[in-house]
């Protein structure tokens, strides 16, 4: 079953309420492992539409792109579609994934070097993919430290709202929103102007900014619960994009083509795997000491982590 045929099942399933709860969660079940897909292979086969010397450009704009529409576009969007039909929101998302495919095939891609029978892209597996990653110090560093900031992230998510709805910030939804989309527009921002910055400062600037931002942003509401400050707080954790450019560029770099999908779909099964570990600790975390204490945590593992990446990237790429 494609994305577009998931998304069409869910527009029926709202629309004649069939099904319940169990088929909406089958739905979205479907549909995360779609996104995982084509995530892995979008960032597989971006050496062969772009030239490397280009790599950092392309990612940037992918990660603009990704923070207009998943944070900004999508949500409100899919609100008002949704408001005036839940099922036409469905329908909204099945023409997009349509779009999407169509361009898709319009995409320009260079050849594969040729391999040989043994490292053909279809013997290629998972396993092989984590031996390379392990086999490649930075490689392997990165994927450990990507997954080490995506529990703490993971963490901040589950600590942030007890803070900010219900304890100290007392801040209402919409003002939660608002404070949410502060680091997708520095976010924006600092995709927009990675390349430069990449280019005229180097690698391990970017990676240094960029987990500084995080570890400063991630910290900040559990120090203070000013409201001013929390703002430039969550502006400062949209500088994990220029953390993001940094290793998905050179991953794309380090990997031969016949592997990367394999090397991609490991790496991002250590670096998200953080996610849901974060939260878990968050909680029991928040219930042993405060969600603050949380918070604090999660600025230090970053910087931790953060410190590995930073030394491990060369001033500049070669």
């Amino acid at each position: 079953m494609s994305s577009v045929d998931t998304v069409l099942a869910g527009a029926f399933v709202v629309t004649f309420d069939a099904g319940g709860i169990a088929a909406l969660t089958a739905v979205a079940f479907l549909l995360g492992i779609a996104e995982t897909v084509g995530d892995t292979a979008m960032h597989s086969i971006t050496p062969r539409v772009v030239s490397r010397d280009n790599l950092e450009r392309a990612n940037s704009r992918m990660q603009a792109t990704e923070l207009v529409t998943n944070l900004f576009a999508g949500p409100s969007l899919g609100g008002l579609i949704a408001g005036i039909a839940l099922g036409w929101a469905f329908g909204a998302i099945a023409v997009l994934y349509t779009a999407a495919a169509i361009a898709a095939t319009r995409l320009t891609m260079s050849p594969q070097a040729p391999v040989s029978p043994a490292t053909s892209p279809s013997k290629v597996t998972v396993k092989d993919g984590l031996t390379f990653l392990f086999s490649r110090a930075r490689l392997a560093i990165y994927a450990i430290g990507v997954g080490l900031l995506n529990v703490a992230y993971g963490a901040f998510q589950t600590a942030l709202p007890i803070v900010a709805l219900r304890g100290p910030l007392d801040l209402t939804e919409g003002q939660y929103g608002l404070l949410l989309g502060c680091a997708g527009i520095s976010g924006l921002i600092a995709g927009l102007l990675a390349p430069r910055l990449v280019g005229q400062a180097g690698s391990r600037a970017a990676m240094l900014i960029g987990v500084l931002g995080l570890a400063i942003g991630l910290a900040i509401p559990g120090f203070t619960h000013n409201r001013a400050v929390n703002v430039v707080g969550m502006l400062f954790t949209g500088l994990l994009v220029l953390v993001n450019i940094v290793t998905v560029s050179y991953r794309q770099r380090a990997v031969p083509d016949h592997l990367l999908g394999r090397v991609t779909a490991a790496y991002r099964l250590l670096a998200f795997g953080g996610f849901p570990l974060g939260s878990a600790l968050a909680g029991a975390v928040g219930a042993a000491v405060s969600p603050q204490a949380v918070l604090v945590g999660a600025g230090v593992l970053t910087i931790a982590a953060g410190a590995v990446m930073t030394a491990a990237t060369p001033v500049r790429e070669k």
